[in-house]
């Protein structure tokens, strides 16, 4: 949930393609997307099994468009998985992307390592946009500035699971509600949508802030932060989202969606936050993303760390949201590993 600040004034990008930072500040919302939506006619796998993976050290897959990269290394298993890696620099988390199908299944994972560079405030006036001038971090950003890493998914994952991206956002200074999500952390924003689609999520906004004015819009992309599914014959249950699921209305931020959570899993505060969280988000009454949120701490340190949780979900109609989730961290490599595990779209295996 990337509500970092109710100031932001400042976002960069570490999106590890071959797009331009002129192209990516363009772009505005992220690194640009395959342009997909889940309207889009779907291309489905033959395969009763099959995997692959993709390192972003290499921005190409090496099953779609490797032949054109001389410095990627391809290689299958003997279960056919497919990977492809290269000494190409570029990704600070050296992030890769891999999925697995088994019958109607799917499994997506996402890997990378925590970059040790990311700012960490050590007094609270780094973290108060009020403070100006704002004190600027070694990256040259303020510390209440997220870093924000989107990568596009191909569309082979797309079509498979429904979602088009994961951005990858790094919060020093973690976001509201205060108390309790205040802390340095990562918000997992797996979208729905490409960046390209979400370009166009745009509302009216308090002066200076990064999110939506609850409510008070006037265009139709400004209340479609406010349009949010309920199922007919219940006290307002949410379409699609797990029971006791709310959407805090001060929590709407363009280009992303509205976010949504069962309130009673926050911590009693930000120094008690060890296990993630799961948000999902809103936009015009559809899933705009799934989100495991989880503090630094999760992701570092000497000592290993596990999660894992169930999803179910209210009035269900999409039937590749994951139904499974996890993350795992690893001291000895310092690599988290995400896991998302579903049903694959329009399955007649």
């Amino acid at each position: 949930m990337t509500i970092a600040s109710l100031l932001l004034t400042a976002t960069v990008w570490y999106a590890p393609t071959t797009t331009t930072m002129a192209q990516l500040t363009r772009n505005a919302g992220g690194v640009r997307g395959r342009g997909n939506d889940r309207a889009a006619k779907p291309r489905f796998l033959s395969e009763k099994e099959e995997s692959f993976s993709f390192s972003y050290a290499t921005g190409v897959f090496s099953e779609e468009s490797s032949a054109g990269d001389t410095s990627a290394k391809s290689h299958k298993t003997s279960n056919g998985s497919t990977s492809s890696k290269s000494g190409k620099q570029g990704d600070r988390y050296n992030a890769e992307i891999g999925i697995q199908f088994s019958g109607c299944d799917y499994e997506l994972t996402f890997s990378f390592n925590h970059d040790e560079s990311l700012p960490v405030p050590t007094n609270p006036e780094q973290c108060n946009p009020a403070v100006q001038p704002s004190d600027i971090a070694s990256d040259g950003l303020p510390y209440f500035a997220p870093r924000i890493a989107e990568y596009p998914f191909s569309n082979k994952i797309y079509e498979a699971t429904g979602l088009a991206s994961h951005s990858l956002d790094f919060n020093p200074c973690g976001h509201p509600p205060m108390g309790i999500f205040d802390g340095p952390h990562y918000d997992s924003h797996f979208y729905t949508k490409s960046a390209t689609v979400r370009e166009k999520w745009t509302c009216a906004q308090p002066p200076g802030a990064p999110i939506c004015t609850p409510q008070v819009q006037e265009t139709a992309s400004g209340r479609a932060f406010f349009n949010i599914a309920t199922i007919f014959g219940t006290d307002n249950a949410l379409s699609n989202m797990p029971l006791k699921f709310e959407c805090d209305v001060e929590a709407a931020v363009p280009k992303q969606g509205t976010h949504c959570w069962d309130f009673a899993t926050n911590p009693d505060s930000v120094s008690d936050w060890s296990d993630p969280v799961l948000i999902m988000g809103s936009y015009d009454a559809d899933i705009a993303f799934l989100e495991p949120m989880y503090p630094r701490s999760f992701v570092t340190g000497d000592t290993n760390n596990s999660y894992n949780a169930n999803v179910v979900y209210e009035g269900q109609t999409i039937e590749t949201l994951p139904k499974e989730y996890s993350i795992d961290y690893i001291a000895s490599t310092g690599r988290t590993t995400i896991v998302l595990k579903g049903t694959r779209a329009a399955c007649d295996i």
